[in-house]
């Protein structure tokens, strides 16, 4: 079986299974000990690394709706507090000005009886 590692300039080697030699990219024999590259196992390794990048992208997808999901319900749930803060400080603000017009009026009344 062959191993795949990375190298610090970030690309991809092999490792011959039978002596732990480092591989060079499309090489058919390890230089070596001249031992075969199965170019099935490359294929299937490679095929593992397209899966797992996939997986890894479904993942953060996943993560990332979720997180503005909440996001918007948080907004909603918010927008709908507001609302009814809204609602409730027209209501309070109507009252008051009923309060206010109704004590004006009761004045008036009372000046008038004065004079």
């Amino acid at each position: 079986m062959l191993k795949f590692s990375c190298k610090d300039n970030g690309g991809r080697f092999m490792v011959c299974k039978k002596c732990g030699e480092e591989i060079k990219e499309g090489a058919e024999f390890c230089i070596k000990c001249g031992t075969k590259v199965e170019k099935e196992e490359i294929i299937k390794k490679a095929e593992n690394n397209s899966n797992s990048t996939k997986t890894a992208l479904i993942i953060i997808f996943s993560i990332v709706g979720s997180i503005l999901l909440i996001i918007l319900i948080v907004f909603l749930i918010w927008l709908f507090i507001f609302k009814k803060s809204v609602d409730t400080y027209k209501d309070l603000t109507n009252n008051a000005e009923n309060i206010i017009d109704k004590t004006i009026d009761k004045i008036e009344e009372k000046v008038e009886k004065i004079e």
